[in-house]
């Protein structure tokens, strides 16, 4: 099965029909002196996502939300991402839909997490080996430093990992991350919620052209 898996994923992002834009993480110092933290989604011309999350066609700096308790030691999921990812996450194959992701990043506040974030003050000396454990999310040998993303609660502290960016070549997919059932009973209804979301949008949208065209 983990064989079909990554064979299909493969074939995925290296064919046409993969989303044809590239979600990377920057880290700078602004204009006003402080460090701003972005996801930065790369997009081909012939591709509309950038377009429809900032009305840029190629480029689009989708700011995060300042995480108000990473910096402390005492963040449960960081502690556990650096610590123990694989033990008590998981990844399941799912690609997200490109509406998905838009409906995301438009209404989730959320942070990325790369295995060399300047968040690991717990295994900070592990880069290398965080780097092939965030890309076995992935499932791909060949993937390109896998990205966790995870969301933020009303008062900007960590809720919950939901997802990895998987990037091969200039190619990036979503896949959800849940906690591993062993560890925990909950089992999260974040992307049906989402899922459902953008159903409904879907069928909004329907029916206004509907009575439009009537």
């Amino acid at each position: 099965m983990n064989f079909l898996v990554k064979l299909f994923l493969l074939t995925f992002l290296t064919s046409s029909v993969a989303w044809t834009y590239q979600l990377t993480s920057e880290l700078k110092v602004n204009s006003n002196q402080e460090l701003e933290k972005n996801l930065v989604a790369q997009c081909r011309p012939d591709e509309t996502f950038c377009y429809e999350l900032c009305q840029n066609q190629n480029l689009c700096k989708i700011q995060e939300t300042f995480c108000q308790d990473c910096v402390s030691q005492n963040t449960t999921i960081l502690q556990l991402v650096f610590t123990d990812l694989l033990s008590v996450f998981k990844s399941e194959f799912a690609v997200r839909s490109h509406e998905e992701m838009l409906y995301f990043f438009k209404n989730h506040k959320f942070i990325s997490i790369s295995y060399d974030s300047i968040l690991n003050m717990y295994t900070p000396e592990k880069k290398s080996q965080l780097a092939q454990q965030f890309n076995q999310l992935c499932f791909l040998k060949t993937a390109q430093d896998g990205l966790l993303l995870a969301t933020l609660d009303s008062e900007n502290k960590l809720k919950e990992l939901v997802g990895v960016v998987c990037t091969v070549g200039q190619k990036s997919v979503v896949l959800p991350v849940k906690v591993n059932p062993q560890f925990s009973r909950i089992e999260s209804d974040f992307w049906n919620q989402i899922e459902a979301a953008v159903h409904q949008q879907v069928e909004g949208l329907k029916l206004k052209l509907d009575l439009h065209l009537k």
